[in-house]
């Protein structure tokens, strides 16, 4: 009876339709997991459908065999900062595809971010005429700013407009807030945050 009820629910699950939404919650599960990324972070730049002549999800691993079946699915496409990740989603799995985001990639964009959240601190003390222990990190959100005035009104605008990987950072002191666009060297204050 077991057997035969395990079979059952296989052919329920392998006969309902994946939803665009689902799809993308699965996506944004296996990238927070794999990448150690917050889900709430992962941006989605495309969900569309996708049917593969393969198990493979369109992304095969080398000395691997897949069935050769028709499998329906999205593909997923997530960006957080400047890191984008390609998932597939189908039969009840969802795969990463491409080269991974590595550990020292990881440690390299964590670096960024702390020497970015540290010169904002010094910047806005200075301003203020306060330590830099006085003044909190809100937190720190990486980003991809679509010129080299970092998304700011008034900074400084390149030739051709080109994206620029960097941080958003929330900073404040007492009740004010204070919002700074960084790329990986610099930091610029923008107009203080409404909330």
């Amino acid at each position: 009876m077991g057997l035969l009820l395990s079979l059952l629910l296989a052919m329920t699950m392998e006969g309902e339709s994946l939803t665009r939404e689902t799809a993308i919650a699965q996506a944004r599960e296996l990238v927070a997991r794999e990448q150690g990324l917050p889900a709430e972070d992962l941006e989605v730049e495309r969900a569309v459908a996708v049917t593969w002549p393969d198990a493979s999800l369109g992304c095969p691993e080398k000395d691997h065999m897949y069935a050769q079946v028709l499998s329906e699915g999205y593909r997923v496409l997530l960006r957080a900062g400047s890191a984008r990740f390609d998932v597939r989603v189908a039969q009840g799995r969802a795969v990463l595809c491409g080269p991974r985001k590595t550990a020292a990639v990881a440690v390299a964009d964590l670096r960024a971010a702390d020497k970015v959240q540290r010169l904002a601190r010094q910047d806005l003390a200075g301003r203020l005429g306060v330590a830099p222990e006085a003044v909190s990190v809100d937190f720190v959100k990486p980003r991809t700013w679509p010129d080299a005035g970092l998304g700011c009104a008034g900074g400084e605008a390149a030739a051709e407009p080109q994206e620029v990987p960097g941080f958003e950072v929330r900073l404040s002191h007492g009740q004010s807030r204070f919002t700074y666009h960084t790329d990986h060297e610099r930091v610029v204050l923008c107009e203080p945050a409404d909330d």
